[in-house]
């Protein structure tokens, strides 16, 4: 799982565990964190509603955002993305994590 996060004080993070363990934690600048976080939100408002189930999808995602306390999570499946554009975000989310 991949998670970012912005703390009190100016700071960001993003993590990165496998089955619940965290394997790194570093920091992130403000502007990179805005600007992926953006890009993930806008791609969840496209997808949102798309929900998939264990018998029609064999690579769903699911993506939580929290803001203000707000929770909101969006369902969908890596197979109805034609334009591909989710692996395109996690590729850039995984050159933001090592590239700090």
């Amino acid at each position: 799982m991949f998670q970012m996060q912005s703390g009190g004080a100016g700071v960001y993070t993003a993590k990165s565990t496998v089955n619940e363990k965290v394997i790194e934690n570093r920091p992130v600048s403000r502007e990179k964190y805005i600007a992926f976080a953006n890009r993930v939100y806008d791609f969840a408002e496209k997808y949102n509603g798309s929900v998939a189930t264990q018998d029609d999808c064999k690579s769903p995602f699911t993506i939580r955002m929290e803001k203000a306390g707000a929770v909101k999570d969006v369902q969908g499946c890596r197979g109805s993305d034609e334009t591909g554009e989710l692996g395109k975000i996690i590729r850039e989310g995984e050159i933001l994590f090592y590239s700090e």
